[in-house]
């Protein structure tokens, strides 16, 4: 097996830090599960150990983000939570329970606030996209039509493709404050 290695430094003191071992995770995917390898960093002054968590999953999730974002653009479009089980499962992954998918939508709905906050105060402060923001809300846009504005805004013009906006959106935030 090939061995994997990432150079990285502490984001408390900036030294190297040393290889400290790896584990694997079960991540469960739409059509199928699959075991990766998270490799395990430590600080040699600090004596903080890290995990380098790819970008794809949520730390201490066993669904990948393109599972979730098809919860979140569901429930976005009125499909009610309790449907959903079904359309996020088959035969080869695990069944996604409703009280977890429950607990999804409140920490989406939490996640998207706070982010959506932030995308409007830029939106203030770029004159170009400030006008286009008051044209777009003076012709009563709905909540997803706001979402998809922000979303274009945010990338630039051109949006990820299906399944791979969450994680887009987490390669420019802190693990901590994962989608």
């Amino acid at each position: 097996m090939e061995q994997l290695d990432v150079d990285s430094v502490c984001p408390c003191c900036g030294r190297k830090l040393w290889s400290h071992g790896s584990y694997e995770r079960t991540v469960h995917c739409k059509n199928k599960s699959y075991t990766i390898k998270i490799l395990r960093k430590r600080c040699p002054d600090c004596d903080k150990t890290y995990s380098l968590i790819p970008s794809f999953i949520k730390p201490w999730a066993r669904f990948a983000n393109h599972v979730r974002e098809f919860f979140a653009r569901w429930v976005a479009i009125g499909v009610p939570v309790s449907y959903l089980p079904e359309r996020l499962s088959n035969e080869h992954t695990s069944v996604i329970s409703l009280k977890t998918l429950y607990r999804w939508k409140k920490q989406m709905d939490e996640n998207y606030q706070t982010w959506l906050i932030g995308q409007r105060k830029q939106a203030i402060d770029d004159p170009d996209a400030g006008d286009r923001l008051l044209d777009f809300f003076r012709r009563g846009a709905t909540v997803v039509e706001e979402c998809l504005f922000f979303f274009e805004l945010y990338f630039g013009g051109k949006l990820p493709k299906r399944g791979q906006v969450i994680s887009s959106i987490n390669l420019s935030l802190s693990p901590k404050v994962w989608w």
